[in-house]
């Protein structure tokens, strides 16, 4: 399986040959080593479309079944010397790599970041997200850099890890990752992740890409990591979790129809860069898909911009 992108494990094994210490010699592989200067360089949100990937810790205290962190380092978490780490990238934008970048020790962090002028984006729970806004202020968190927070919604019926009224941010641009194809989907549970984060504009208003983050994309799909799930099908998507490899029943053995062919291809144009033309409007989705991982994106679309029911 290819993954076209670096996840964190990416990072802790390949980069940092799995040695905690090298994270305060990251900045020193990334001269020696210029490609993992390529991945995770931006900030999710214009203007900040330049960026480099750097860490404080590496590891999460969590214990998310669908997650290779998880599985890794089993609930620890390593972590380097900010003072030793910051000043390297003084005036750059830092995509941190950091599972829960606020577990860091924000009391030296932020200053330093502050004072090297470091535009940055955070990877955090959404819980530890709100105690970092109540312990500094918003304010304080963009004075010292701080433009986009990732955190984890998942699925608002499947496994939501947002507050329903969630926090209503003024400055920092919240990304809400959303995973799609988690056992148990359905049209109905597709439909509501894209209803929430559709309502009150929740996520990114001026994302430059657009895979997470919009409530149209249908952003990861969830990827069972050798897992065996006999209440679904397998497929042979190219990209791990950018593209489906597992897609349960509760989804395949529905209904569809197609009433808004247009608005369903202009999404998927925008997201996927292609269309489907197909050659009548109702199908079961078991028979439409086909074990076609196109279809398959295509129909999650559609659900979501309700121009499939």
């Amino acid at each position: 399986m290819i993954v076209p992108f670096k996840t964190p494990v990416d990072y802790f094994t390949q980069a940092l040959d799995g040695k905690p210490e090298n994270i305060n010699r990251f900045y020193q592989i990334q001269k020696d080593d210029p490609q993992w200067l390529t991945y995770d360089n931006d900030l999710h949100i214009y203007p900040y479309v330049h960026a480099v990937p750097s860490m404080l810790s590496m590891g999460c205290n969590n214990k998310c079944k669908f997650c290779p962190t998880a599985k890794l380092h089993k609930g620890k978490v390593h972590f380097g010397d900010p003072e030793i780490i910051i000043p390297n990238y003084k005036n750059m934008n830092i995509h941190f790599m950091d599972e829960n970048f606020f577990r860091n020790d924000m009391d030296v962090v932020l200053p330093l970041l502050r004072k090297y002028k470091i535009k940055w984006l955070a990877m955090s729970t959404y819980k530890e997200t709100m105690k970092v806004i109540e312990t500094y202020s918003e304010e304080y968190l963009y004075k010292c850099g701080l433009r986009c927070v990732e955190m984890g919604l998942e699925n608002v019926d499947l496994m939501m890890k947002v507050d329903e009224a969630p926090y209503s941010f003024d400055e920092i641009a919240p990304y809400y990752l959303n995973m799609t194809f988690l056992p148990g989907e359905t049209k109905e549970t597709i439909l509501n992740n894209a209803k929430w984060m559709r309502e009150r504009m929740r996520s990114l208003e001026h994302p430059i890409h657009f895979n997470n983050g919009v409530w149209w994309a249908p952003g990861q799909f969830y990827y069972p990591y050798g897992r065996k799930h006999k209440d679904g099908i397998m497929l042979d998507g190219k990209y791990a979790r950018t593209q489906p490899t597992y897609i349960p029943n509760s989804f395949l053995d529905q209904d569809m129809e197609i009433v808004d062919l247009e608005d369903v291809n202009y999404h998927s144009q925008l997201t996927y860069d292609f269309k489907l033309y197909p050659e009548k409007d109702e199908y079961n989705i078991r028979e439409f898909i086909s074990g076609d991982v196109k279809r398959a994106m295509w129909v999650v679309v559609g659900l979501r911009v309700e121009g499939i029911e």
